[in-house]
């Protein structure tokens, strides 16, 4: 197959960085589908979310559901330590929300 055909990610195997253009808009849509369904109308966090995934662990006795919307994940990736604990939930939420007056 001509180079100049491939798909940008082909070129550097399966872990290449893409830039969000070339990302197909389908696979945009299917993780925020899956991982935050509220993506367009949170504000950051859910507090839904985080309630019904405390919930489920705390019934569970470990951490089995998530409760952290798209930004939470990017906020913990980028500025915390990558693991999910209790601990760096708040922080992550607290880096997630928005900027509101008085914050």
């Amino acid at each position: 197959m001509d180079a100049a055909l491939r798909h940008p990610a082909q070129a550097g195997g399966r872990h290449a960085v893409l830039s969000f253009d070339n990302i197909p808009t389908c696979m945009k849509e299917a993780t925020i589908s899956v991982e935050d369904k509220n993506f367009y109308t949170n504000p950051g966090i859910d507090l839904r979310g985080i309630l019904r995934a405390l919930w489920i662990d705390l019934r569970g006795g470990e951490a089995l559901a998530g409760g952290s919307t798209i930004t939470q994940q990017v906020a913990r990736t980028l500025l915390l330590k990558p693991e999910r604990t209790l601990r760096t939930q708040p922080a992550a939420a607290n880096y997630a929300k928005p900027s509101w007056p008085g914050n």
